[in-house]
């Protein structure tokens, strides 16, 4: 199976703060080629308990790469050394502790402990975030930190719609929403990108209206539909809620009232008829 998802490197483009002894973070938001070399200059060190925070801009879909030159441990070289990773859609989310302020690790884990060593090229984490703090757990450990950039997962996807007006909180409303949207449609369209990335029939109503405005047809909406009929067998529903399995009756409608395929209504009109004798069979 081939993943038609693109991935996209991004770096960081502010350091929101250091904590401890950080050399060079500045480095890391310079534009490099993503290869270790044995000769690198321009090097993030990081000593001892100390931190480092990271801003990409805007919500992403993905994790982190992190290219390391060297790691030591007290005076021994090249010996593996433990980083402790927060991801955050907010500053405040990635310097919270678990439990603190409803910070979890539910669904799409977010913070995580990792092990890191010289030369290496390591990839971590599946979750939504714009911010990552990158804190060195040991007194006793340092690192240098070639790159340290976002692992962007995304539908290759162009807008034939879109808003504007005069109204600017309006303009960004509108544009959190539509970017929030088009990040939940991955391998298929999920309910949220830090949630537990299901196909919920009733979430993706509002979903599929949204892709319907911005992007016409998508294939992504086939594909959930095709799924959910699989997995669900009636007599059970949909995500295991009746009402959920009305909901899809209601998003093939709206589908195919706007992208006319009448191939998708012949593929699930047995499974809509049966649907209906069932519900009917509840009805005195």
């Amino acid at each position: 199976m081939i993943d038609e998802r693109v991935r996209e490197f991004v770096f960081p483009v502010k350091i929101k703060a250091t904590g401890g002894a950080v050399e060079g973070e500045n480095f890391l938001l310079k534009e490099k080629i993503l290869q270790i070399a044995t000769v690198e200059d321009e090097l993030c060190k990081m000593s001892g308990k100390s931190h480092v925070i990271l801003d990409f801009g805007k919500e992403l879909y993905g994790g982190i790469r992190i290219l390391t030159k060297r790691t030591y441990k007290k005076s021994k070289e090249n010996a593996p050394v433990l980083m402790r990773l927060r991801f955050g859609e907010s500053l405040t989310e990635t310097c919270a502790e678990l439990g603190e302020k409803n910070a979890t690790n539910d669904h799409a884990v977010r913070d995580m402990t990792i092990t890191l060593g010289s030369h290496s090229d390591m990839e971590f984490g599946n979750t939504g975030f714009r911010f990552l703090r990158i804190d060195l757990l040991s007194d006793d450990d340092a690192i240098l930190i070639k790159s340290a950039v976002a692992v962007y997962v995304h539908r290759d996807l162009r807008p034939a719609g879109g808003f504007h007006c005069d109204d600017e909180r309006l303009n960004e409303i509108y544009s959190v929403a539509s970017r929030t949207c088009m990040l939940c449609m991955q391998s298929m369209l999920w309910d949220g990108i830090k949630r537990d990335k299901l196909v919920w029939m009733g979430d993706m109503h509002p979903e599929m209206m949204t892709i319907q405005c911005l992007f016409g047809y998508d294939k992504c909406i086939d594909d959930a539909l095709d799924f959910v009929v699989a997995q669900f067998k009636l007599p059970e529903y949909i995500n295991l809620k009746p009402s959920y399995s009305l909901w899809f009756v209601v998003v093939l409608y709206d589908w195919y009232m706007q992208n006319g395929d009448k191939n998708l209504l012949i593929k699930h009109a047995g499974y809509i008829e049966d649907l209906f004798d069932n519900l009917g069979a509840l009805v005195d």
